[in-house]
C-alpha cells in the first residue's frame, strides 16, 4: 500500500498520501461563538474550536482537484477494533460481498497497512482513514507538503478510490426504481 519511499517534500500532494502531525479543527454543532453570553451573533463573529491532538490524515481529493483547483479534502485516521479474524477479513474486503450473510463491509473506513514508525501494528486494531470526518480545505494547501511522510502506491489509490466511491455513492432504496428504468446498475 505504501511506496518504499516517501515523495519529495516539495512535490504535489496526492490522493492516498499520508500526513503527520496535523492539528486540524473539528466543528461540533452548535457552534462556540466567542461573544458575550447576551450578544447575538454578527457577521465575521470568531468561533471557538474545541482543541484536538496531533493527528494523521489521508489525502482523500483526486490529484486533479489539489492541482488545477488548489483544494484539498483530508480524512483523519483512527484506530478501529478488529480483534477477530472476521472483523478482520471484513476490512480487508475490496468490495462489498455478494455473498448473503458474507463480511460485513466497512464503508465509512478504509484500511491502512502499518507503517513503521508512524502507523504501527498491534492484535486488536487497525489504522484507518475515517470518511465520516473529511475536512476540505482551499487556497495554501501547498504548505502542507512538509508534513506528508508516505505515499500510496497505485494500487493503494485505486483500492482509496473504489472505497471512496462506495461511501459517496450507495445508492438510496428511493432511488434504485430510477436506476432500473433507465438500465444503469445501481452500482458495481
Amino acid at each position: 500500500m505504501w511506496l518504499e519511499v516517501a515523495p519529495e517534500k516539495t512535490a504535489t500532494l496526492r490522493q492516498g498520501d499520508l500526513l503527520a502531525g496535523l492539528c486540524l479543527p473539528k466543528l461540533s454543532w452548535p457552534l462556540h461563538y466567542a461573544r458575550g453570553p447576551e450578544e447575538p451573533p454578527a457577521a465575521d463573529q470568531p468561533v471557538v474550536l474545541q482543541s484536538i491532538k496531533q493527528s494523521y490524515y489521508i489525502v482523500v481529493s483526486q490529484c486533479c482537484t489539489i492541482e488545477q483547483r488548489g483544494v484539498l479534502s483530508l480524512a483523519r485516521v483512527s484506530r478501529i477494533s478488529a480483534r477477530s479474524d472476521e472483523e478482520r477479513q471484513a476490512l480487508a474486503l475490496e468490495v462489498p460481498s455478494k455473498v448473503e450473510g458474507g463480511p460485513k463491509y466497512s464503508f465509512n473506513s478504509h484500511p491502512l497497512a502499518a507503517l513503521p514508525g508512524h502507523l504501527e501494528e498491534n492484535e486488536y486494531s487497525v489504522h484507518a482513514a475515517d470518511f465520516t470526518t473529511i475536512q476540505t480545505y482551499a487556497s495554501r494547501v501547498t504548505e502542507l507538503q512538509d508534513k506528508r511522510v508516505a505515499g500510496m502506491t497505485p494500487s493503494g489509490r485505486r483500492l482509496l478510490r473504489i472505497r471512496l466511491q462506495f461511501f459517496w455513492g450507495r445508492v438510496e432504496a428511493e432511488d434504485l426504481a430510477w436506476f432500473e428504468s433507465q438500465g444503469l446498475p445501481p452500482g458495481l
